[in-house]
């Protein structure tokens, strides 16, 4: 039978009940109320970096700023001669502490010097959309200074994400993403001039995208993060195929053609863009800065490691995933295309975690703790969170559980990874490392260059030190670089174990001349007795540096971000409260006659900032306090008691001014300094 026309419908019957038409307009309210609420939520996020906070340059960062004044003020992607000029007056401007300068910046990238200009290690379609944004400003009248227009940019990443987020999901979609964004490590790059919150964004949205079956738009914005990290086109051209495999014969839609051929130009963007100019899919490795599998058998630790891991430092996302696991096996698995997905994460770890295989550098700079390429991973947590918010809407104590975990996160994101923290925390070790190393140290023996740079106390430098020998927090575990080389071992790391450096240097020397130890580079462990020969206990009237090589570096303990890194002179403390462990002297505790600590200390002053507020307290009872303007020996007289039941006693040092190098406009360090220990002594009354 054929459908009426109209002169055969009844007059009086509604053709569409007016019930469905106030159901169907209130959801349409609904639905924009929800793409409100996300695009509010994001400025909100980011009001704070826009008027308040100040802008600094972290790891890379002076490169994609001088490709955003290229692409702002020359239209070129390279850096040209009047680029080079224009960057220039930014840095003088001191507009961004902490950006190189155009000579240090010119010698980076020697080799990618080409006709017409010079090119960086990373590629510039992250700077050009920000100096996008920045160009529009000035067509409409008003200018956007260049790290605003990033923070721009930023913004709009997050509400695409949200809003691509509550188009599919609603609510609980925003809930997701707002929990992986400000619940994650990424939530210290919101405010960074760095690629990871870029990468994380489009990557998260592919994601939604995939598990939403728009496999165009999803490889789409996988394309998009393969302009800055180029692993991501095989990603990217995986789920293209999926798509073309599951549209199978049907009519090819022009939007789908167009998704396409944009994928298609974006995935080639980087590689040919280098091919053509310097010969090279990707000049990382005309730089020497990746080698192809160079740790591929260590390909794990981007998710394992407890330093650079994800997991280990992101204990709300391994609890987040756990759960979601329990729930998925008791609802028996009821996901959607749940091989597709398997699939597609399969094909993302093994492309993303053997492409990271191939760098040089494992400890990278420019972050909170765990290494940038961990944060890759973020996005595939997306279907877990969403998993676990939908489970608990009907279960109260499911729900309250989960509100416990969401505090506990926030409280340990705002400790560890809030934006306004510039300080990068690559050069010490995270707790979980430290508490394996301290108590499990056998377990687990981390890349050299890790332990290294996180134990050594002096960061990337210790690469400078050809022989030098790095001791674990259990005192025991010792890694030795140059054993075989002439002279003395730097001895550096211990913290807490309280060892004479010089004992300990006779006896690695021993060791490696008598072949005991003979296999080069490499972990070795000391016995318990050749550590209790070594105990260090200061002697009355000797002078003690806190320099490098120095027993009194071990008193930082585990205190790590209280005090600053190594170096000849001595070491800074960090922020307004630090706390020290001393070793005392023999005579303290055989109830001498009252003893004093002299200690030679230097403030951080520069211009304005001319001096600054001190006290410091032993065993908690008050020492001294005064006002500190220029290098200073001052004296402390030891409390009663102390020493008395343990070899050690507590100082802390507490400074009310403390000032950072960038506040300062010296450079773009954002750890706020307070005092300089230089050396002490203890002296009899």
């Amino acid at each position: 039978m054929s459908d009426p026309n109209a002169s055969q419908t009844p007059e009086n019957i509604e053709t569409t009940p007016s019930i469905f038409k106030d159901v169907a307009l209130h959801q349409k309210k609904q639905a924009v109320t929800q793409y409100l609420v996300a695009v509010l939520i994001s400025f909100c996020i980011f009001i704070p970096f826009f008027f308040f906070t100040q802008p600094v340059r972290v790891g890379d960062g002076s490169e994609y700023y001088a490709m955003g004044v290229s692409w702002a003020e020359t239209h070129r992607p390279y850096m040209t001669g009047s680029g080079w000029d224009y960057y220039n007056l930014l840095y003088l401007s001191n507009a961004i502490p902490g950006i190189e300068s155009p000579q240090q910046l010119r010698s980076f990238t020697p080799h990618l010097v080409s006709v017409g200009g010079q090119d960086f290690n990373h590629f510039w379609f992250y700077s050009m959309a920000a100096a996008f944004i920045a160009e529009l400003g000035d067509y409409a009248g008003f200018t956007i200074p260049l790290h605003t227009a990033f923070l721009v940019l930023h913004c709009l990443l997050l509400v695409a994400l949200l809003s691509v987020a509550v188009h599919f999901y609603r609510w609980h979609g925003l809930l997701a993403v707002l929990a992986l964004t400000l619940l994650s490590p990424v939530f210290w790059y919101l405010d960074k001039v760095h690629t990871e919150f870029f990468t994380f964004a489009v990557t998260s949205i592919a994601v939604i995208f995939f598990l939403n079956r728009r496999y165009f738009a999803s490889a789409l914005f996988l394309a998009m993060a393969s302009t800055q990290n180029i692993s991501f086109l095989l990603i990217s051209f995986f789920v293209m195929c999926v798509g073309v495999f599951q549209h199978g014969r049907s009519r090819w839609q022009f939007s789908s053609l167009l998704l396409i051929f944009t994928t298609l130009l974006l995935n080639a963007l980087h590689p040919l863009y280098y091919l053509v100019r310097y010969g090279v899919p990707s000049p990382q490795f005309l730089s020497g800065s990746a080698r192809a599998g160079l740790h591929l058998f260590r390909f794990w630790i981007w998710l394992l490691d407890p330093d650079v891991g994800l997991l280990p430092n992101w204990w709300f996302g391994f609890l987040v995933l756990l759960i979601a696991l329990i729930i998925a096996t008791k609802q028996k698995w009821r996901f959607d295309h749940l091989r597709l997905w398997l699939s597609y994460s399969l094909v993302f770890l093994v492309v993303s975690l053997v492409a990271q295989s191939s760098t040089i550098n494992l400890n990278s700079g420019a972050s909170p703790g765990p290494s940038r390429y961990a944060l890759w991973y973020l996005c595939l947590f997306f279907p877990a969170l969403l998993l676990l918010i939908r489970s608990i809407r009907q279960n109260w104590w499911m729900r309250s559980g989960f509100l416990t975990l969401v505090v506990l996160g926030g409280l340990y994101s705002l400790m560890n990874y809030i934006p306004v923290n510039g300080s990068t925390a690559h050069c010490q070790p995270s707790a979980a490392s430290w508490w394996l190393q301290k108590n499990l140290p056998g377990l687990y023996d981390p890349p050299a260059e890790i332990f290294s740079e996180r134990y050594g106390g002096v960061c990337e430098l210790i690469t400078s030190h050809k022989k030098a020998a790095i001791i674990g927090p259990d005192c025991r575990k010792v890694y030795l670089t140059g054993p075989n080389l002439s002279g003395d071992f730097l001895i550096t790391g211990a913290a807490g174990c309280s060892l004479d450096f010089a004992r300990i240097n006779s006896t690695l020397l021993e060791k490696v001349q008598s072949g005991e130890w003979s296999g080069g580079d490499g972990y070795y462990h000391l016995s318990t007795d050749e550590v209790s020969i070594a105990a260090f206990t200061p002697e009355m009237g000797v002078e003690y540096s806190f320099a490098l090589g120095s027993p009194l570096t071990q008193i930082i303990g585990r205190n790590y971000r209280q005090w600053g890194l190594l170096e000849d002179w001595g070491f800074w403390s960090v922020g307004k409260s630090a706390a020290l462990h001393l070793p005392c002297p023999a005579e303290a505790a055989q109830a001498h006659p009252p003893i004093n600590i002299e200690l030679e200390l230097e403030p951080f002053v520069y211009n304005d900032h001319s001096a600054i507020n001190v006290s410091i307290k032993l065993d908690n009872d008050p020492a001294w306090s005064g006002t500190l303007s220029a290098p200073q020996t001052i004296h402390l007289p030891l409390p009663d008691g102390a020493c008395a039941q343990a070899n050690i006693m507590t100082m802390r040092i507490f400074v009310d001014n403390p000032a950072s190098r960038a506040e300062l406009g010296i450079s773009g360090d954002l750890r706020k300094l307070g005092v300089g220990l230089l050396r002490m002594r203890y002296l009899g009354q």
